[in-house]
């Protein structure tokens, strides 16, 4: 089985792994598939790339939550620099919850939809 193959696979069971310690909304579940299918559509490696980025984001925020800056009231933005995505999201105890994981061009207001 390719890499490409291994990561499209780990974005199927995400959801599962995450909700341990992160949560995903079910809009943040819809964007990054959203999001993923768009590049495997243009490609597989594209679409693996960014799923790489993504996830060692949420790597970092195993680590260390409270490093991305707040952006409004306990709301933080982690940035997916190679991909121009934001992800929003807020600390409660030892849970991390991701809102929304939208493209730097969006509506800023759209991430509280």
């Amino acid at each position: 089985m390719t890499k490409a193959m291994l990561n499209l696979r780990m974005l199927e069971h995400l959801s599962q792994k995450l909700d341990k310690i992160y949560r995903l909304t079910r809009l943040a579940k819809s964007d990054l598939n959203e999001i993923t299918s768009y590049y495997k559509s243009n490609s597989i490696k594209v679409a693996n790339d960014f799923l790489d980025e993504f996830m060692a984001n949420i790597y970092l925020l195993e680590n260390n939550p409270f490093i991305f800056q707040i952006v409004k009231s306990k709301f933080r933005r982690a940035i997916l620099y190679r991909y121009n995505h934001n992800v929003f999201y807020e600390v409660i105890d030892k849970t991390v919850i991701i809102y929304r994981i939208l493209h730097q061009n969006s509506n800023p207001r759209k991430w509280r939809d």
